[in-house]
């Protein structure tokens, strides 16, 4: 917020510059300076206040607003775009839509918190909803619509920590055996090579280096993630016979590495409901995620004694810390191993 002197022809005036409620800049011209010293000092007073910085009333809603702020998230994944809108258009907009930003306060906040609880929502899915709609509060603030972001300091309801779940090679070996025969060189390539749900979907057949025996992951969550997994001959040899099986080509560079039985793209919910469900309670492993097929990769890796910065690289994580608070799971192999070297240091002599 700023005064600028305008000297014209004929006399002199100030013009105060502010950002109104969708960020725009935004001025109003006084004829002295004293007005505008005024002026600007009231929209401080209002800022402070939590109230409208806009001169014309603040009655700039906050579906507007939302809307300024999604064209800055161009770059957003399809996918997380559908999953942010389709939270904003069934759990916010139909509450806040209609308030200018600058009246929603914490309160207002806190009470959607405690509706989406009563009504069920997972202690995990209200805290992603607040994940989605404090960036726009936080935006707000560096505008100067508002002084501080009513997403902050909530009660939220604790989230539990799911239990960190490793298959036994035993396990694997039922998993991918209960598949159906289509799929389970995909599952088999999953525990080789930890990838994401996601980087395997994104997986065309131009990403296998036959020559090299490597898989280049070229889309990920993060830049990290974009890496090139050497693979084991055993496993080279099933995707390429899962190709051949599928009568696919390295002639179809684009078409994906892996698809449906119909031979269409993967969908997550698709897949996970009718195929990865089903398949883990004929294994007798009900209740394991698509995503526990990654963290037994990591855990391999670490059983075998791999180093952590390979191991690391392989999972595509940016973070150290990653790698070992979530993904690294002790075997009960190495616990006895542990065991065993506590002994040994102790009895040396």
């Amino acid at each position: 917020m700023s005064i600028h002197k305008r000297v014209g022809k004929h006399k002199t005036s100030y013009q105060v510059k502010w950002r109104n409620e969708l960020g725009r800049q935004t001025s109003k011209v006084f004829n002295t300076k004293r007005e505008a010293s005024a002026f600007e000092a009231m929209v401080i007073t209002n800022k402070d206040r939590g109230t409208s910085l806009d001169h014309r009333g603040g009655k700039a809603e906050f579906s507007a607003y939302v809307d300024e702020w999604k064209r800055t998230k161009a770059t957003q994944r399809p996918s997380t775009r559908r999953r942010r809108d389709g939270i904003l258009d069934k759990h916010i907009l139909p509450h806040l839509g209609s308030r200018a930003i600058s009246s929603i306060k914490p309160h207002d906040i806190q009470r959607l918190v405690n509706t989406w609880t009563s009504d069920g929502l997972s202690p995990r899915t209200v805290t992603h909803h607040i994940r989605v709609i404090s960036p726009i509060f936080d935006m707000a603030v560096k505008n100067d619509l508002i002084t501080r972001n009513p997403c902050s300091y909530l009660n939220l309801p604790k989230i539990r920590k799911a239990p960190v779940r490793a298959l036994t090679p035993e396990e694997c070996r039922r998993l991918i055996e209960a598949m159906p025969d289509h799929y389970r060189p995909m599952i088999r390539f999953t525990l080789a090579t930890g990838v994401r749900w996601g980087e395997v979907v994104a997986l065309t057949i131009n990403c296998l280096d036959i020559k090299n025996r490597q898989i280049h992951v070229k889309q990920s969550k993060t830049d990290a993630g974009i890496r090139s997994i050497p693979l084991h001959e055993d496993d080279l040899q099933v995707i390429i016979g899962h190709l051949r099986d599928t009568a696919r080509t390295c002639s179809q560079p684009g078409d994906p590495l892996f698809v449906t039985e119909r031979g269409s793209a993967l969908n997550n919910s698709n897949f996970r409901q009718r195929v990865f469900k089903n398949a883990a309670i004929e294994a007798n492993l009900a209740g394991i995620t698509f995503h526990d097929l990654r963290r037994t990769h990591a855990t391999m890796l670490v059983a075998a004694g791999v180093d952590i910065k390979t191991v690391q690289y392989r999972m595509g994580h940016e973070s150290i810390t990653t790698t070992l608070a979530i993904y690294a799971t002790p075997t009960e192999g190495n616990l006895r191993k542990s065991v065993d070297a506590i002994d040994l240091y102790l009895n040396q002599t």
